[in-house]
């Protein structure tokens, strides 16, 4: 994940640092650069994270196992996920 603009942090409920990134077949996206286009989008052009859930999307992948983020995807079709900063 190097090399990516970590600009939209939220905080876990334990106090943890994460980021909210948008998965492609290649790439690792910031959601700044999709989500501003998009309906579904809060006021400010940012996904609706809200209590560790995305409101403009779905779950598409629970925790599994191996203790992965959840994987969401959203409305315009791009799958999310919530990770810590590395």
């Amino acid at each position: 994940m190097k090399g990516i603009r970590e600009s939209y942090y939220k905080k876990d409920l334990k106090g943890g640092r994460k980021v909210l990134v948008i998965l492609t077949d290649r790439q690792v996206l910031n959601p700044q650069a999709i989500c501003p286009g998009c309906l579904w989008a809060s006021s400010q052009g940012e996904p609706r994270w809200q209590q560790e859930r995305l409101g403009c999307g779905r779950l598409v992948r629970d925790r599994t196992p191996l203790d992965q983020p959840p994987a969401y995807e959203c409305q315009m079709g791009f799958h999310l996920v919530n990770v810590e900063k590395i």
